[in-house]
Formats: structure tokens, C-alpha cells, sequence
């Protein structure tokens, strides 16, 4: 009888055991994050009677969490899928009505805006259809500015769920770093409480709603947890220890991640799904371009409207000036549209090309306008005339076969300090530079034989042309539109590089601008002669009188130089981009030199 009692007895007392896990799990049925527990019995060690075993009864050995890891570890995937999607299904929804909206979205004010143009097209001379689209040129420049805000409005929420989505993280990171602290002080899995491996298993629940988790073991339970792609990077549960996330306050980019923000900084890299995944896809693939493509509209919509503003008349009969403009103190372009225009005047209606109808034409003929370039004639442009530093090496020219001129090249429209050096002239050869349409440039003005010969169409002018040499030689106010004119010898100072005893540039030093004339030839004369004519030629921009000589009197290169020092005592002006060192004029009995000066003449 005591075998039984004692049989019966362990039996009773396992049962008492196993009920109460029964029990426990019932009354945890609704708490978050509890595994079901199951009771483990085992057989009591028999005992040996004679030859026989008999059993003992039953012993409770543990209470163990009914846990599977493949579904726990598909449930936290689970949970960052979902998460994922929410706020991105979400904060788009808000950008798709912001947008979209027919009362405040961007299309109502665009409507009224080309309502009113078309208003006014049919009644142009109205102020009150001019002052209306005026009106609605600044309704759409506001509804851009408050479809911007808007977005920034949008764009400042998802930094603040961002941030605390981060916190929250920082939050759980920190109590699991306790739990795993608290799970050291069993050195197996089976010695350690459910209860421990529950909150573990649900704080770790709870951060894969945040972002994307991977997750590693030790063999009495501890876990580490990394955000990145692999366990060697974006810890932030290490062991014992957790590591916070932030925001990087250096980063010029609107969003970045980084671990440990006050310490060991690491950029967060390769995070992705849950709600922080969910809203890094929102910004990078929904509002950043919303963002983007609202500027690029309104900066669009600002250039083609002033295209045409600006290609019509306005009220005053003037060639019309922008209508919008975009505030560089902005911050965006869709934010700092502004109409520059309060004069509804200003406005163009008409365009630059009018036909006005015959009442007595009642044909529908359309007047039509078009014009195209003429092309150069082939051989006036010289390609062998390129940019040639180096006048010792020139191009030669010939004139022949009874010719009066021979092209040399084109110029082209809007080249600066184009400049031509004419060495070895014969006597009575000039250099002509002309517009296509006539208009003279450099040169000597064209005796009506000249023209005949100079101004063909093979020579590249216009057939309508009309010869004119108001601007011949003239420069600045003078000049064919402002152009600054240079024709004849020019020298300027030179600067040569001086060293000190240590071999270290030193100041330069200038060497006088020198100009050296030909051979004066001496010439006798029996009666008085003059040998330049007054005005002939101008010194440092200003002409000179005669020079002639008396009867019997030699021409020889003291008559010259005495003739130009008393030009230059006379006209002591010199040009603002030179530097006088010394103002005289030397002969000897073959050439002049002309110091610091610039001469040139109309006659060559």
C-alpha cells in the first residue's frame, strides 16, 4: 500500500504542477508578448525488486515556453512589411490631395489665370481686363507659395516622426541592453526565466516596426541587433550595451542617420523598412520630387510667360518688359514668384508683326512674314587668317590684275579686340574694314569708281546696301554702335622684369613706347611746298598743322621732327592707358623716333 500512496502521491502533485502552467496561461492569454508555457513530466527512476523493475511515479521536471524561431523571426518580418507601407500609403495621400485638389490645388488658379488672358485678348484695350490679369498673375504666383508651404508643411512632419520614430528606437534599444544584462546571470537557455526571454522577444517585436532587424544569439539568450545588411555594421545593441541614434547636425542633407551621434559617430547605412524605412521612401521618392517638380513648373511657367510678354507691344506702343520674376532671397522658386508689373498698361496685347485688314479685301489671304540669313559667297572669308601673335611672320596679300582692292576676310558678329597689323605697305594701299550693309569702318572714305569696284555681292555685301562713312574712324559716341576705332602706328610703354642680387623679382622697370619711322629721303623744292597738308595726320589723337617747305628749302629729318615736337607742345594730351616718361621726338640723318606716342592719319 505505501507504493501506491507514494505513486499516487507524485502523481497528484505533478498534476497540481501541471494545472497551474493550465492556469498561468489563461490568465496571460491577453498579455502582450506571452508565449504559451507547457509543463514537462518524466518518469520517476524504478526501483528493482527481485528481478523485476517497478515503477516509481512521475516527476514535474519544467515549465518551458511553447516557442518556434522561424515564426518569430517571419512575425518581425511581417511587422516591418506592414509598418513599412503605413506611412508612406499615408503622408502620399496628403501630397495627392494637396496637389490634386480642385478649389486649392495649382490647376483652379492656372484656369483663372488663362481665363483672364483670354478675356483680355478679346477686349485689349480694357484697363479692367488688364488689371484683372494682373490680379490673376499674382493668384497663381500665391497658390504656388501655398502649395510650397504645404509641402514644407509635409516635409517638417515626416522629420518630426523621423526623430521620433528615433527616440522610440533609442527607447527599446536601451531596456533590451538591460534584459540582455539580466540574462548573464544564467549561463544556458534552459536556466533562463520565460518571463526574461518574453520581453526580449517582444521588445525585439517591437523594434522590427521601426526598421528592418537582424538579430544574433548567444547560447544563454543574449541578442545584438543590427539595422544595416549585415551583423558587422549599425549595431545598436551590442552585447550589453545599445548605442542611440540621431541626426548627424553637420549634414547639409535634410535626412542622415547616424549612430552614436555624441560619441563614436557612424553613419547608419543600409537601413530600410518599417516606419523609418517607410518614411525615408515617402521623402526620397514622393515629396522631395513633388518638391522639385513644383519649382521646376513655376520657374517654366515664369520663363514662357515673360517669352511673351516680352515678344509684344504693351499699351504705350513699347516693346514689352517681364511680367514675373523669381525672388533670389527665396527659398524655393515655387515660393518667391512675384509680379513686377502694377501698371496694367504694361500688359502686351499686340504683337511685334501687324497686318491691318482692307474693310474692302474679302479674300482670306493671310500676310506671312519670314526671313533668313543670306549665306557668305564662297572665297571671301580667308581661312589661311588666323590669329597670328607673331608679325615677323605675316600673311601676304596680292592685289593684282588691274584690281583696286582684294578682300582679305571676314569678321565676325560680336568678336572683341579683333586687331590687323598692315606691314609692308605700298604706296597709296589702305586697309578698309566695312559692314556688310555699307556702313564704313576704317579706311579713307571711297570715291564713287572705289564703290563700284568695292561694293559687289561677290565681295560679300548686301544688295541692298547703301554706302555711308559717318563713322569712318570714329570712335565711342561716334562710332557704329559704341564701337572703339583704332586706325594707324601705335607704341606703348614696356615693362622689363628686373631681379634682385638674391635672384627674386624686383620692380619692373618701363622702357619708353618708341615708334621708328622709314627713310625720310631729302627733298628739294624750287617753290614753296607742302609736304603734308593740315590734318592729314593726327598725333596722339589730334591733328597736326602743314608741314611745308620754303622755296629752296631741304626736306630733311630734323624739318620733320621739329614739325611734330611743335604738334606735341601744341596737343600735350595723352590717352589714359599710357604712362609719359619722355615727350620728344629724335632725328638723325635717315629716321624719326617718336617717343610715347600715338600717331596715325586718315590718309594712310
Amino acid at each position: 500500500m505505501s507504493d501506491m500512496l507514494g505513486i499516487s502521491s507524485s502523481a497528484v502533485a505533478a498534476y497540481q504542477r501541471a494545472l497551474g502552467t493550465v492556469s498561468n496561461n489563461i490568465a496571460n492569454v491577453s498579455t502582450e508578448g506571452y508565449s504559451r508555457q507547457q509543463s514537462t513530466l518524466t518518469q520517476s527512476a524504478p526501483r528493482k525488486q527481485a528481478s523485476m523493475f517497478l515503477g516509481t511515479g512521475v516527476l514535474f521536471t519544467a515549465v518551458k515556453r511553447a516557442f518556434d524561431t522561424f515564426a518569430e523571426s517571419n512575425l518581425r518580418n511581417s511587422n516591418t512589411d506592414l509598418a513599412t507601407q503605413t506611412p508612406l500609403v499615408n503622408y502620399t495621400q496628403r501630397v495627392m490631395d494637396i496637389m490634386g485638389d480642385k478649389s486649392v490645388g495649382l490647376s483652379s488658379a492656372l484656369d483663372s489665370f488663362f481665363d483672364a488672358a483670354r478675356s483680355l485678348s478679346v477686349d485689349p484695350a480694357s484697363t479692367v481686363m488688364r488689371t484683372s490679369f494682373i490680379r490673376s498673375s499674382e493668384g497663381v504666383g500665391s497658390r504656388f507659395a501655398e502649395l510650397s508651404g504645404q509641402l514644407n508643411l509635409v516635409a517638417t512632419e515626416t522629420k518630426q516622426a523621423l526623430e521620433s520614430a528615433a527616440n522610440q528606437i533609442n527607447t527599446l534599444t536601451e531596456q533590451l541592453a538591460l534584459v540582455n544584462q539580466q540574462l548573464t546571470k544564467s549561463p544556458s537557455l534552459d536556466g533562463q526565466s520565460s518571463e526574461l526571454l518574453d520581453r526580449r522577444d517582444l521588445l525585439l517585436r517591437q523594434i522590427s516596426e521601426f526598421a528592418r532587424i537582424k538579430t544574433s544569439f548567444t547560447s544563454n539568450g543574449i541578442v545584438s541587433v543590427s539595422l544595416g545588411s549585415t551583423m558587422k555594421q549599425s549595431l545598436v545593441v551590442d552585447g550589453l550595451k545599445s548605442r542611440p541614434i540621431g541626426f548627424d547636425p553637420n549634414s547639409l542633407s535634410k535626412i542622415d542617420l547616424v549612430l552614436d551621434p555624441y560619441g563614436n559617430t557612424e553613419p547608419l547605412s543600409g537601413t530600410s523598412g518599417g516606419t523609418m524605412g517607410g518614411l525615408n521612401t515617402f521623402i526620397t521618392q514622393v515629396l522631395e520630387p513633388a518638391q522639385k517638380s513644383l519649382d521646376f513648373l513655376a520657374t517654366t511657367f515664369v520663363k514662357e510667360v515673360n517669352t511673351i510678354q516680352q515678344a509684344g507691344i504693351d499699351g504705350y506702343g513699347q516693346t514689352g518688359v517681364e511680367l514675373l520674376g523669381i525672388d533670389s532671397k527665396a527659398p524655393t522658386a515655387s515660393e518667391g514668384i512675384r509680379v513686377l508689373l502694377q501698371d496694367p498698361m504694361r500688359v502686351t496685347t499686340g504683337g511685334l508683326f501687324r497686318v491691318s485688314q482692307n474693310t474692302n479685301n474679302a479674300s482670306d489671304v493671310r500676310a506671312r512674314v519670314s526671313f533668313s540669313q543670306s549665306p557668305l559667297p564662297p572665297g571671301i572669308s580667308n581661312p589661311a587668317l588666323t590669329n597670328n601673335p607673331f608679325t615677323n611672320n605675316p600673311l601676304k596679300i596680292e592685289v593684282g590684275g588691274g584690281r583696286l582692292f582684294a578682300p582679305v576676310t571676314t569678321v565676325a558678329a560680336g568678336m572683341d579686340n579683333a586687331a590687323i597689323y598692315l606691314d609692308n605697305v605700298k604706296p597709296g594701299q589702305q586697309l578698309h574694314v566695312m559692314t556688310r550693309d555699307g556702313r564704313q569702318l576704317i579706311g579713307t572714305a571711297l570715291n564713287e569708281d572705289e564703290k563700284f569696284q568695292m561694293l559687289t555681292t561677290d565681295n560679300g555685301f548686301s544688295p541692298a546696301l547703301t554706302y555711308s562713312d559717318k563713322y569712318l574712324n570714329q570712335s565711342g559716341e561716334k562710332g557704329y554702335r559704341g564701337a572703339n576705332v583704332f586706325y594707324g602706328t601705335k607704341a606703348s610703354v614696356l615693362y622689363e622684369q628686373q631681379f634682385d642680387k638674391l635672384g627674386q623679382p624686383d620692380k619692373p622697370t618701363p622702357t619708353p613706347a618708341t615708334l621708328t619711322s622709314g627713310r625720310v629721303m631729302p627733298v628739294a623744292s624750287s617753290t614753296e611746298l607742302v609736304v603734308i597738308p593740315k590734318g592729314a595726320i593726327k598725333l596722339n589723337d589730334e591733328s597736326l598743322g602743314e608741314l611745308k617747305l620754303a622755296e629752296g628749302e631741304v626736306l630733311s629729318p630734323l624739318k620733320v621732327a621739329a614739325w611734330l615736337n611743335q604738334g606735341m607742345d601744341a596737343h600735350p594730351t595723352f590717352s589714359s592707358d599710357q604712362s609719359p616718361l619722355v615727350k620728344n621726338i629724335l632725328a638723325d640723318t635717315d629716321t624719326l623716333e617718336v617717343k610715347n606716342a600715338d600717331l596715325f592719319s586718315d590718309k594712310g
